[in-house]
């Protein structure tokens, strides 16, 4: 159950660091 939290968090993260990137493009 914590693995499976973790990979959550992992993808909010990533989803998080593309939506910055594409900001800072702009």
């Amino acid at each position: 159950m914590q693995e499976k939290n973790f990979c959550h968090r992992t993808k909010i993260a990533t989803n998080d660091a593309e939506e910055i990137t594409l900001r800072s493009q702009r």
